[in-house]
């Protein structure tokens, strides 16, 4: 359908979302006739590996020649160069050939190269053809895919004549908030995604009936409770966003995909209800969880070595005439006080100390000592003791611990 209006192109992009699964019969009875062969898919690639056209069986005369060329945004037409986003464009010839039914064209686009977009989301983006007397066109049935940590994102849409083919970027961005890689069978995660209308552009778009719902791929998990996005529906203004959050369930052992896909529909600002002002928006980003009954329990982090209830050491305040013995009680509450007695031959005075412990649990006594002896301590009411010999060199405890009161 050509696109009349250039702004829309600069603003928004037509994504539609395809999720499909090819089944087969297998094993059976014989059968009964022999089964009409289905034709090929034929598949033609450019030279940069990045578009591929897939055209159904009867679409073209099989010896058509077809190539794809990249060419360098200033080789585009000026009409493709001007889009929002524009980048790498193809050149598709035999220029005019024209596919019934159409072919699926398919773009892999590096993330990296992409500007702007938000770490678990994407924006969405579309795919523009160009010929000479029809103007820029979008293509039909697009799609804008990705899973969260892939490093492309993958474009899709419908063509069904061609001779230039670029890229336009949109303005509904999505994010998804990624859940842990794997999830205990039987559990449950909650994931929220977001919505928003960029509009980055100069034409002024509102996002209208704008919604969306939760969904997964395999059979491993489900959606619990309501899977809309959100439930009512509304418009979506210039820089407005929507949030959404489902919850999920393991239920069977495995791997599965979870997304969210949110859609809206497009139209310029003052175009009021005109066909060629609305277009159909949807996008889909989504990320991989594993069910699992052999969940892997985090690694504890190590246990700290516990201290002593008690300590003993020493500290020569004055070398060869005079000592402290310290005594260090560990493990008590803040503010709790402990007694005891410190024994020997060179105690001076009756050994007697009381200790206040401070904020990190830990009392601290001194006594003081006039001679090189065996020392006993002994806390009160049943506390642990313990003993000292004091030699010309303190050796038996560490000084750094502590705070010297000379």
């Amino acid at each position: 359908m050509p696109i009349r209006t250039l702004p829309l192109l600069l603003a928004v992009a037509i994504t539609a979302v395809v999720l499909s699964a090819c089944t087969g019969d297998g094993g059976g009875d014989e059968p009964t006739s022999t089964p009409t062969p289905v034709p090929d898919v034929r598949t033609v690639t450019s030279d940069d590996g990045k578009l591929t056209l897939e055209i159904p069986p009867g679409a073209v005369a099989d010896e058509v020649e077809i190539t794809i060329k990249a060419v360098s945004i200033e080789v585009l037409p000026r009409e493709l160069q001007g889009v929002r986003g524009a980048g790498t464009g193809y050149r598709l010839q035999p220029d005019g050939l024209e596919f019934s039914p159409p072919a699926t064209a398919t773009l892999t686009l590096d993330r990296a190269d992409l500007e702007g977009e938000p770490d678990d989301g994407i924006t969405a983006y579309a795919l523009v053809s160009f010929r000479e007397g029809d103007g820029l066109e979008l293509l039909t049935e697009q799609s804008t895919e990705w899973t969260v940590g892939d490093a492309t994102v993958t474009v899709r849409g419908e063509l069904s004549h061609f001779s230039w083919i670029g890229k336009t970027k949109g303005s509904l961005s999505v994010e998804i908030e990624k859940a842990a890689p794997q999830v205990a069978l039987g559990g449950t995660f909650t994931v929220k995604s977001t919505a928003t209308n960029t509009d980055a552009s100069a034409a002024q778009v509102v996002l209208r009936a704008t919604n969306g719902e939760f969904l997964h791929e395999a059979n491993v998990i489900s959606v619990v409770g309501e899977r809309r996005f959100p439930v009512s529906p509304k418009n979506l203004e210039q820089g407005e966003k929507i949030e959404g959050t489902a919850t999920y369930s393991c239920d069977e052992e495995g791997e599965d995909f979870y997304y969210v896909r949110v859609y809206a529909t497009s139209v310029l600002s003052g175009k009021g209800d005109e066909d060629d002002s609305e277009t159909y928006l949807t996008v889909i980003v989504g990320s991989e969880v594993e069910c699992t009954s052999a969940l892997e329990a985090p690694t504890p982090a190590p246990s700290p070595t516990p201290k002593p209830p008690l300590d003993i050491g020493c500290d020569h305040r004055i070398p060869g005439e005079e000592s402290d013995i310290i005594v260090r009680i560990n493990g008590l509450q803040p503010g709790e006080t402990v007694s005891g007695t410190v024994s020997g031959d060179g105690v001076l005075g009756d050994g007697r100390f009381t200790a206040t412990a401070g904020d990190d649990g830990t009392a601290e006594a001194r006594v003081v000592i006039d001679s090189f002896d065996t020392y006993t301590v002994t806390l009160d009411d049943g506390g642990p003791s313990g003993t000292i010999t004091v030699g010309p060199v303190c050796d038996d405890f560490d000084d750094d611990d502590f705070d010297d009161d000379d």
